[in-house]
């Protein structure tokens, strides 16, 4: 394989590993660092409309008592802008209350928020706190590193310029890291780990979810402000993207999990092969020589991975730069300047270019890394959708090394973040043209999942009839064919597949629940978001006796409950739902063994209760049955299945005549009748 790259855009110097011995180069990304390139503004740059909309809406939720607010916006949207010109507009609650603290946990998001803020706001003094740099007293706006200020055992939070009277504000860039205990301990010296804050906490992501499961309630209280990136390319704030697929031969299949994610070590021993790091370089070379990509952006699994697929660009005459978490900031720099400046036409990464690192030129991206994490892949997408003016860029080219995985292989696609089948074909139309493609017909109630393309959809669309509005669900948590509905199916299988031990029951084609406790359950129920989008709402479910001292107004032969529900969280991933309540059973000491799906008990017969109960619900035939199985039919009756399977075989029914009448109208039109 023979490349051609271009001598004119050649970097000035070889890159491996970077060497003291570069000084010119590393005093210029050293007063990159130190320093912003354009003088300070006498006023504020002018504001999108989306941002003014958001910083506006903060302020207002603010006055409302919203005191810890959650701000969602997909990478590329200049959330940087947005929190520095926020901060200077956040009226302080007492006159001595002004200063600001700007939280985030890398060198590069430290950076680049002082150095914004002090173009825009050059009367406000910025300073840092970070490792063995103090900052000032008399600081406006400290920018600190959460390790430094939060780590155990750390005496900074008492020295005087923390003191917490001083504070209006406490803003949380990259706020999806918030729920770890160094941002927890910040926050509670803060008195900022309560509702009731005294100042403004304000967090800003594009990922609303964390990776482990853990959900951000502990540091917000509420969503204040949305845009999806789907709304972003629509108003013409992102570029459009085009989707191309790589196949490779690499298997997936059993891989283990590290929480909703795969395993970094396990999967980087799996992709980590010369014939798909050469699919990796042949990839861009096409991208490079054949579409015009002077700037491409490629996501590897870690640091050796990074190496490998280096080698064989190096091995070809490319030059390349590479970033990764075990550089020194200085390196870092260094090599994000080369990539920059355009000396070197590809960066590759692992980590360090998800957050926080703002590259516009970016025209091409290689999803060299597996993921099912859908922040995950939202990141590193958004790393190409950012407009560029100054090149001209109107697309970015998404390259996805496709490797082969099974039906029941939960895996994040650019195809999955629209609604449809992981391995859909685009057929050469860009993101937002499929998107508006397909839209009618998700509106319409298609489930879009089980569609390989356009083609199929049409050819599907034009065969039958669907009532608008109609839903029929296939299975709401799995990307396969479409499961069994019958009342006494407890899907064991379906939540094994999913890498969870407790013994969940789905309870609807939307629903499923864990009973915890006698009177306690957890549940996770899907809905559609204000996109459209699928959510998945985890509530903890409390049925609670009414006191003695009540009894009296009811008929005191018969108990009576009110029912307590404690909203968990609200995640767009099901995988990620399910991790994050089994995550909360854990740390609140309510997983005991019995709600696990090899719990002994699960095994022995029916009790009378048991039985006793099934009849009363008007089952037959349970004959065989074990205490497991009865116990999950129950709650499964309990929460209404056989009305919903009473009403889905309605459905059903209604779909078939109509099916049949569509056929009648369609072979009367070809005869040239009428239908009577």
């Amino acid at each position: 394989m023979a490349f051609h790259f271009n001598p004119a855009s050649r970097m000035r110097f070889p890159i491996r590993l970077f060497s003291i011995r570069r000084s010119r180069l590393y005093s210029s990304a050293a007063a990159a660092v130190a320093e912003s390139p354009t003088p300070p503004h006498i006023n504020p740059i002018k504001l999108r409309d989306y941002q003014e909309e958001c910083i506006t809406t903060c302020l207002q939720a603010f006055q409302n008592g919203v005191r810890r607010q959650l701000v969602s916006l997909p990478v590329a949207s200049g959330k940087t802008t947005i929190f520095t010109n926020l901060i200077s507009r956040i009226p302080p609650p007492t006159p001595k209350a002004t200063k600001t603290l700007v939280l985030a946990h890398k060198t590069e998001l430290i950076q680049q928020a002082r150095l914004t803020l002090k173009r825009d706001f050059p009367h406000l003094i910025p300073d840092v706190e970070e490792g063995s740099k103090r900052a000032q007293d008399d600081a406006d706006v400290i920018f600190a590193s959460v390790n430094s200020l939060g780590r155990g055992g750390s005496t900074r939070l008492q020295e005087p310029r923390f003191d917490p009277s001083l504070y209006k504000a406490i803003v949380i860039d990259e706020a999806h890291h918030t729920a770890a205990v160094t941002y927890q301990r910040i926050l509670k010296h803060f008195g900022a780990d309560v509702p009731e804050s005294p100042v403004l906490v304000w967090g800003c992501t594009a990922t609303v979810r964390r990776h482990d499961g853990v959900t951000l309630k502990s540091a917000f209280d509420e969503i204040v402000f949305h845009r999806s990136i789907k709304q972003m390319m629509d108003e013409g704030w992102l570029c459009d993207a085009t989707y191309h697929r790589l196949h490779s031969d690499v298997s997936l299949e059993d891989l283990p999990s590290t929480g909703p994610d795969f395993d970094i070590k396990k999967l980087r021993e799996r992709v980590d092969v010369i014939r798909r790091n050469r699919a990796i370089t042949e990839g861009w070379q096409e991208a490079y020589e054949k579409h015009g990509c002077k700037s491409t952006v490629i996501f590897a699994v870690d640091v050796q991975h990074i190496k490998h697929i280096q080698k064989e660009f190096e091995d070809n005459g490319v030059p390349v730069a590479v970033v990764y978490s075990d550089l020194k900031p200085l390196e870092r720099a260094t090599a994000l300047e080369s990539f920059r400046n355009g000396d070197v036409p590809v960066l590759i990464n692992c980590g360090i270019l998800t957050e926080g690192v703002d590259i516009p030129k970016i025209d091409c991206v290689i999803l060299g890394r597996p993921t099912r994490s859908v922040g995950l892949l939202q990141q590193m997408i958004g790393r190409g959708l950012r407009t560029s003016p100054a090149t001209g860029k109107t697309s970015c080219r998404i390259i996805d090394i496709c490797d082969n995985v099974n039906a029941h292989t939960s895996l994040a696609t650019v195809p999955t973040l629209l609604g449809l089948s992981r391995d859909f074909d685009f057929a050469g139309k860009s993101v937002r043209k499929v998107n508006e493609a397909t839209e009618r017909y998700r509106l319409a109630g298609y489930d879009l999942h089980q569609y390989a393309n356009m083609e199929e959809i049409e050819r599907v669309a034009q065969m039958y009839t669907y009532r608008t509005g109609v839903v029929f669900f296939s299975s709401p948590f799995l990307f396969d064919e479409v499961p069994k509905h019958e009342v006494f199916d407890t899907e064991a299988e379906e939540f094994r597949r999913m890498k969870t031990k407790m013994a969940w029951v789905r309870t609807g084609p939307a629903s499923c629940a864990l009973e915890v406790q006698k009177r306690k359950a957890v549940l996770v129920t899907q809905k559609n978001g204000p996109d459209g989008e699928l959510l998945c709402d985890v509530t903890l479910e409390h049925l609670i006796e009414i006191a003695s001292s009540y009894k009296h107004l009811h008929n005191p032969r018969k108990p009576r409950f009110f029912t307590k529900r404690t909203s968990l969280g609200t995640l767009d991933d099901f995988r990620l739902a399910l991790h994050s309540a089994e995550t909360y059973l854990r740390t609140h000491g309510l997983a005991s063994p019995h709600i696990f799906r090899s719990a002994p008990w699960r095994r022995e017969a029916p009790t009378n209760a048991q039985i006793e109960y099934l009849k009363k619900m008007r089952v037959e035939n349970y004959d065989g049955w074990t205490k497991g199985k009865a116990a999950d039919v129950l709650t499964k009756l309990r929460r209404g299945a056989r009305e919903r399977e009473e009403e889905r075989k309605r459905g059903m029914e209604e779909m078939r005549e109509e099916k049949e009448r569509a056929k009648r109208e369609k072979m009367m039109f070809e005869r040239g009748g009428e239908l009577h």
